[in-house]
């Protein structure tokens, strides 16, 4: 019997799950979800734990617990295009950004009309490392005008996209 995803992080159809993580009571729990969470609780040491140990970890709690624990140190910023990025703050002290859900984001849709080529894919990673840059350094990622020229920005380099076809040595497909 399939028992019903609670959160985006049971639901196997929204993430990896070849590790096989469960929580307590047998929901699966994606692996990138697994590892962040361990790195939450237990910072650099974590990242040597073996599957076994992690899996302990992901057992110990119901996907509740866990969401409950991730929820709270987070805080997210939607940006145009459906670009979200989150704040976190790690238990050891200081804070990440980190993209959410960035597969599923709308950049890249913007620099491309079908299948996103080399030149695409540079421009967004560019933009999107442009804006983790700026939060880290303290720009207000999250105010109006930061967003409205973002969103402008984002045009602007579809523009040239398209103005261009042969983008430094890398030739877009017509």
């Amino acid at each position: 019997m399939n028992t019903p995803a609670q959160f985006d992080f049971n639901d196997r159809s929204n993430g990896i799950f070849i590790d096989g993580y469960k929580d307590r009571a047998g929901l699966p729990v994606a692996d990138t979800f697994a590892y962040r969470l361990k790195a939450y609780l237990h910072g650099d040491d974590a990242a040597k734990w073996t599957k076994e140990q992690t899996a302990a970890l992901v057992a110990k709690y119901s996907s509740i617990q866990m969401e409950l624990i991730m929820k709270q140190k987070r805080t997210e910023f939607v940006l145009p295009f459906g670009l979200t990025i989150a704040l976190e703050k790690q238990r050891a002290g200081g804070e990440r950004l980190v993209w959410i859900d960035k597969s599923g984001s709308g950049l890249l849709e913007q620099f491309s009309d079908g299948e996103p080529d080399v030149a695409a894919r540079a421009a967004a990673d560019a933009m999107e490392s442009l804006v983790l840059a700026l939060a880290s350094v303290g720009v207000d990622v999250a105010s109006p005008s930061f967003i409205q020229g973002f969103g402008v920005d984002v045009e602007s380099v579809a523009q040239r996209l398209d103005d261009y076809p042969d983008v430094g040595h890398i030739q877009k497909p017509r």
